[in-house]
């Protein structure tokens, strides 16, 4: 699988999960919450893809380990 094709596909499933996470907001439930969270992990994945980051399956939960291997100049590690 081309890195293209995964970051295209990591920033489709966010897009979905985040549009989803507005639906619920709006009716009040507590699984938006999930589902943002879920969009985050796939942008981070999509951004680690981009650089060439490797996620180790051990690690793909672990958000802060992963924005952690950015690049120190990277735009989102800075935060």
């Amino acid at each position: 699988m081309s890195d293209q094709w995964t970051i295209a596909s990591a920033l489709r499933l966010a897009n979905g999960c985040i549009s989803d996470a507005r639906t619920l907001a709006a009716s009040g439930s507590r699984n938006a919450a999930y589902l943002s969270q879920q969009a985050i992990e796939q942008i981070i994945r999509a951004l680690a893809t981009s650089e060439a980051i490797h996620i180790e399956r051990h690690d793909a939960h672990q958000l802060d380990k992963i924005v952690r291997r950015f690049p120190d100049d990277h735009a989102e590690k800075r935060r």
